[in-house]
């Protein structure tokens, strides 16, 4: 098991040699209610793809490259649930903005690798651990220094056994999805939202009371598994006016979307999806983030705790820098909305400052 130390602008060498494989996310300790939701996969970005299990490779066999301000100080250890695209993005961000040394980890996709990578990263005595990904969380809480987290769904579920815990949500606040769907599609008075009770719970209570704030009446779609999707669509027909996707295992899988475009298409009722794939695939709209963005985020807070400007305590959880709005137009035309959508779309992004993906 080996560590790769690297400064700076050495990340563009980190996206151009490591090699893509597997996310399946796990979790820390989830909240009663949700708990077992990370033991599930949810799939974080449509890069991913199933793990092997096999035991942590060596983020690389290479001496890396080094640029940007060299140190011989104790470096910020990285632990990644994986060596994935969407992970190495953020690499990317992490190490343009904090200019730190640091030294990375990840866990090959399988969390009963915590422990002994966990221990090589704390062979390296490091100042603080950045975390990507749940399983990645999981086994930094055990370690002694402030731990930094991103790329971790359903955050609001976690409850954490230290308090030097902070970092950058995985989603985009309820609250400003509900508005742009109220704002670009006022007909849907009600909302669909198909979750698990048993693992999503106390997410469907947050999608509730944001939805509350924009006068929009949630209808819950319980499902056990994937397969009670087209039922439970069934029995909920009638109403609700469109759905809204949250990040439940149950449902995040590729049957589960295409049932939600089917039902869309079939009863004009649009599909506010999670990421740009399930656009490409029928749905209307889907908020995300710029997972470089992400990075740059979590860097500055990392040199804000290490540079004594803000207690981690204070930080808490906070809201992702960087949206993007993904549009489809096909999927506006088979809704009866017409080519006007994408105008209307064009104007609230730029209303909001956020980048749009159109797909036709």
């Amino acid at each position: 098991m080996r560590t790769i130390a690297f400064w700076g602008l050495t990340a563009l060498w980190l996206c151009a040699s490591m090699a893509g494989a597997a996310d399946k996310p796990a979790g820390a300790s989830a909240e009663k209610g949700d708990q077992g939701a990370a033991e599930k996969p949810a799939a974080q970005d449509e890069t991913a793809t199933p793990g092997d299990g096999k035991d942590p490779a060596p983020a690389s066999d290479a001496a890396p490259e080094t640029a940007g301000p060299a140190t011989d100080g104790p470096p910020v250890a990285v632990i990644m649930d994986d060596d994935l695209p969407l992970y190495r993005r953020v690499m990317t961000g992490v190490a343009l903005e904090s200019q730190r040394r640091l030294a990375v980890f990840h866990l090959g996709g399988d969390v009963a690798n915590k422990e002994p990578v966990l221990a090589a990263a704390l062979a390296e005595k490091p100042v603080a651990i950045i975390a990507m990904g749940p399983r990645s969380l999981a086994a930094a809480e055990a370690a002694d220094v402030p731990v930094l987290f991103c790329m971790v769904p359903r955050i609001e579920a976690y409850r954490f056994t230290k308090s030097d815990v902070a970092g950058v949500r995985l989603e985009v606040p309820y609250q400003q999805q509900l508005a742009a769907l109220k704002k670009l599609v006022p007909a849907a008075e009600s909302v669909g939202v198909l979750y698990n009770p048993e693992l999503s719970k106390s997410t469907f209570a947050e999608v509730d009371k944001a939805a509350a704030v924009h006068d929009l009446k949630l209808v819950g779609l319980e499902v056990a598994e994937a397969e009670d999707v087209d039922k439970a669509l069934t029995a909920g027909k009638g109403s609700f006016g469109a759905l809204f996707m949250v990040s439940d295992p149950t449902v995040l899988n590729v049957a589960a979307v295409d049932a939600m475009v089917a039902y869309s298409e079939a009863e004009k009722a649009p599909v506010v999806a999670l990421t740009a794939r399930f656009v490409e695939r029928g749905a209307l709209l889907a908020f995300g983030v710029d997972y470089a963005e992400v990075g740059r985020q979590v860097g500055k807070m990392t040199n804000q705790v290490l540079d004594g400007d803000v207690q981690i305590e204070k930080l808490g959880s906070v809201e992702p820098d960087g949206v993007e709005l993904a549009y489809s137009q096909s999927a506006a035309d088979k809704l009866g909305l017409g080519e006007a959508m994408a105008g209307q779309v064009m104007s609230y992004a730029a209303d909001k400052g956020l980048t749009v993906k159109v797909f036709r």
